[in-house]
């Protein structure tokens, strides 16, 4: 039985082709398509924009998204544990490790993000969606990707340090209002961030 998959998830490319490559459908014509669409779409930056946007540009804009990036980021850490080498990985990563992940290019002292207190990307938050990724994912996609020991995550691995409990349990601070997960509540302990957290962890140490 064939089974045909047509990809289109607006701002959610990323975050979609990083389910159907963990799914297991990273064969698919339609899937690898999509993937080597990314290639041909990286800007001046080292980052993307969605692809829906980028193909109705009349001309090449400087600057990328960052909210695309970190589900492109999450996509890649995926496709490298499925085997899956992308050509964009490194210009994706020097993105992130030159604005030490959250911060401004033109200033490494503001975040990029700076919403409300829970929604941030150096927030415990979970899950993944559209406009969000939480610290610890971004970290296990760094880790997974070699490059968790770097010297520019050395805040953002003790930011997540800080945010557990006496137990070792880490705290979560923001999740979607309506979520397809059982919902866990805020400032309490997470079972979801705490395996994302020990996820990071492990990669980074298994990079070493």
């Amino acid at each position: 039985m064939m089974i045909l998959i047509i990809i289109y998830a607006s701002c959610g490319d990323g975050l979609m082709l990083r389910a159907l490559v963990a799914l297991g459908y990273k064969d698919y014509e339609s899937v690898r398509s999509k993937l080597d669409a990314f290639s041909g779409c990286i800007l001046p930056d080292g980052g993307f924009l969605c692809l829906h946007r980028i193909y109705k540009l009349k001309y090449t804009t400087p600057k990328s998204c960052i909210k695309d990036n970190m589900h492109t980021l999450l996509l890649v850490a995926e496709c490298k544990k499925q085997g899956i080498e992308l050509e964009y990985t490194n210009e994706l990563l020097d993105y992130f490790i030159e604005r030490k992940i959250f911060y401004r290019s033109d200033n490494l002292d503001a975040l990029v993000l700076n919403c409300r207190s829970g929604w941030r990307m150096t927030d415990n938050f979970f899950s993944a969606e559209v406009m969000r990724v939480g610290l610890p994912q971004l970290l296990y996609a760094f880790a997974v990707l070699g490059v968790g020991d770097a010297p520019e995550l050395n805040e953002a691995w003790k930011l997540l340090k800080s945010k557990k409990d006496g137990e070792g349990k880490y705290i979560l601070e923001g999740t979607l209002t309506k979520s397809y997960l059982p919902k866990e509540k805020i400032n309490k302990p997470s079972k979801w961030v705490t395996l994302y957290s020990l996820l990071a962890e492990k990669y980074k140490e298994e990079s070493k």
